[in-house]
Protein backbone atom coordinates (compact mmCIF):
# COMPACT_ATOMS: atom_id res chain seq x y z
CA UNK A 1 0.00 0.00 0.00
CA UNK A 2 3.07 2.32 0.63
CA UNK A 3 6.48 2.80 -1.64
CA UNK A 4 8.71 -0.25 -0.13
CA UNK A 5 11.89 -2.28 -1.77
CA UNK A 6 11.41 -6.01 -1.84
CA UNK A 7 14.86 -8.02 -2.25
CA UNK A 8 15.12 -11.75 -3.22
CA UNK A 9 12.60 -14.57 -2.12
CA UNK A 10 10.97 -14.10 -5.65
CA UNK A 11 9.98 -10.47 -5.68
CA UNK A 12 9.81 -10.25 -9.38
CA UNK A 13 7.36 -12.88 -10.07
CA UNK A 14 4.96 -12.15 -6.79
CA UNK A 15 4.34 -8.32 -8.17
CA UNK A 16 4.77 -9.29 -11.90
CA UNK A 17 1.44 -7.57 -12.56
CA UNK A 18 1.91 -4.49 -11.00
CA UNK A 19 2.21 -1.38 -12.59
CA UNK A 20 4.19 0.68 -10.04
CA UNK A 21 7.34 -1.86 -10.10
CA UNK A 22 10.79 -1.86 -11.31
CA UNK A 23 12.63 -4.91 -11.45
CA UNK A 24 16.42 -5.20 -11.13
CA UNK A 25 19.09 -7.66 -10.66
CA UNK A 26 22.15 -6.42 -9.61
CA UNK A 27 25.07 -9.34 -10.69
CA UNK A 28 29.02 -9.44 -10.31
CA UNK A 29 31.94 -11.44 -11.87
CA UNK A 30 32.67 -14.61 -9.68
CA UNK A 31 36.50 -12.50 -8.55
CA UNK A 32 34.28 -9.56 -7.07
CA UNK A 33 31.75 -11.54 -5.36
CA UNK A 34 35.24 -13.34 -3.77
CA UNK A 35 36.69 -10.12 -3.02
CA UNK A 36 33.62 -8.55 -1.29
CA UNK A 37 32.59 -12.16 0.91
CA UNK A 38 36.26 -11.99 1.99
CA UNK A 39 36.57 -7.71 2.37
CA UNK A 40 33.31 -6.92 3.44
CA UNK A 41 32.02 -9.59 5.91
CA UNK A 42 35.11 -11.19 7.03
CA UNK A 43 34.76 -14.61 5.26
CA UNK A 44 37.08 -17.24 5.02
CA UNK A 45 37.25 -18.16 1.26
CA UNK A 46 36.19 -22.05 0.28
CA UNK A 47 36.14 -23.37 -3.02
CA UNK A 48 32.29 -23.70 -4.30
CA UNK A 49 30.92 -21.36 -1.97
CA UNK A 50 29.34 -18.68 -4.08
CA UNK A 51 28.58 -21.97 -6.53
CA UNK A 52 26.62 -23.30 -4.53
CA UNK A 53 24.93 -20.09 -3.03
CA UNK A 54 24.08 -19.37 -6.55
CA UNK A 55 22.71 -22.64 -7.13
CA UNK A 56 20.53 -22.75 -3.90
CA UNK A 57 19.45 -19.19 -5.28
CA UNK A 58 18.53 -20.29 -8.79
CA UNK A 59 16.78 -23.39 -7.38
CA UNK A 60 14.63 -21.54 -5.44
CA UNK A 61 13.49 -19.42 -7.45
CA UNK A 62 13.08 -21.76 -10.23
CA UNK A 63 10.88 -23.97 -7.84
CA UNK A 64 8.23 -21.11 -7.01
CA UNK A 65 8.15 -19.47 -10.22
CA UNK A 66 9.29 -21.47 -13.07
CA UNK A 67 11.50 -18.93 -14.19
CA UNK A 68 15.45 -18.50 -14.30
CA UNK A 69 16.60 -16.10 -11.71
CA UNK A 70 19.00 -14.18 -13.61
CA UNK A 71 16.64 -13.66 -16.95
CA UNK A 72 16.76 -10.87 -18.74
CA UNK A 73 12.85 -10.75 -19.81
CA UNK A 74 11.17 -9.87 -16.72
CA UNK A 75 13.72 -7.34 -15.75
CA UNK A 76 13.74 -3.63 -16.08
CA UNK A 77 17.30 -2.77 -15.09
CA UNK A 78 20.50 -5.44 -14.50
CA UNK A 79 23.60 -3.74 -12.84
CA UNK A 80 27.19 -4.89 -12.36
CA UNK A 81 28.23 -3.77 -8.93
CA UNK A 82 31.56 -5.31 -9.64
CA UNK A 83 31.64 -2.23 -12.22
CA UNK A 84 29.60 0.16 -10.29
CA UNK A 85 30.37 -0.47 -6.69
CA UNK A 86 27.03 -0.02 -4.18
CA UNK A 87 27.03 3.40 -4.01
CA UNK A 88 26.65 3.54 -8.38
CA UNK A 89 24.01 0.76 -8.06
CA UNK A 90 22.16 2.87 -5.73
CA UNK A 91 22.30 5.91 -7.63
CA UNK A 92 21.41 3.91 -11.15
CA UNK A 93 18.56 2.42 -9.42
CA UNK A 94 17.50 6.08 -7.93
CA UNK A 95 17.95 7.67 -11.34
CA UNK A 96 15.81 4.74 -12.84
CA UNK A 97 12.99 4.99 -10.53
CA UNK A 98 13.15 8.67 -10.95
CA UNK A 99 13.06 8.80 -14.93
CA UNK A 100 10.29 5.16 -14.81
CA UNK A 101 7.75 6.91 -12.06
CA UNK A 102 8.08 10.70 -13.04
CA UNK A 103 4.28 11.66 -13.44
CA UNK A 104 3.48 9.63 -16.17
CA UNK A 105 0.81 7.11 -15.61
CA UNK A 106 2.09 3.12 -15.76
CA UNK A 107 1.19 0.66 -17.86
CA UNK A 108 0.18 -2.58 -16.86
CA UNK A 109 3.18 -4.98 -17.51
CA UNK A 110 3.06 -7.85 -20.02
CA UNK A 111 4.49 -11.21 -19.27
CA UNK A 112 4.56 -14.51 -20.69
Amino acid sequence: KTPCIRVGRCADHILRERPNVINVFIYSAYEKRIENCINEFNMTFREGMIARVDRARNAYHRFYTDHNLASHSDKDLMIDSGVFGVDGAVELIKTAVKRRFSGKKCKKRKHS
